[in-house]
């Protein structure tokens, strides 16, 4: 990640970095969420602490809204118990003007 914002800004781009925290489907919908955020807002905290204090990122919960398996084993469940990232380059020329 350090990597990708060091060559982003040399060609005048910024980063931000949406992290998406995801659950199975067990439990509430309500307690789902609630996991979800504190395991998105987690790993932003990991990264801010070991060095990118001043990357634009925010944390998501979204849930077991997006799936990335069927559910029909342990092991399927473990698939969607997971992390996201999201990044977005923004050429900041453009947003200068």
């Amino acid at each position: 990640m350090r990597q990708l914002v060091e060559v982003a800004h040399t060609v005048h781009y910024s980063v931000a970095l949406d992290v998406l925290g995801h659950t199975d489907r067990s439990g509430s919908v309500e307690e789902n969420l609630k996991l979800a955020q504190r395991r998105a807002e987690y790993v932003v905290s990991t990264i801010r602490t070991e060095g990118l204090p001043a990357l634009k990122m925010t944390a998501i919960g979204a849930g077991w809204r997006q799936p990335v398996s069927n559910e029909m084993t342990e092991e399927d469940r473990a698939f969607n118990r997971r992390i996201s990232p999201k990044v977005t380059l923004t050429d900041t020329a453009e947003v200068k003007g």
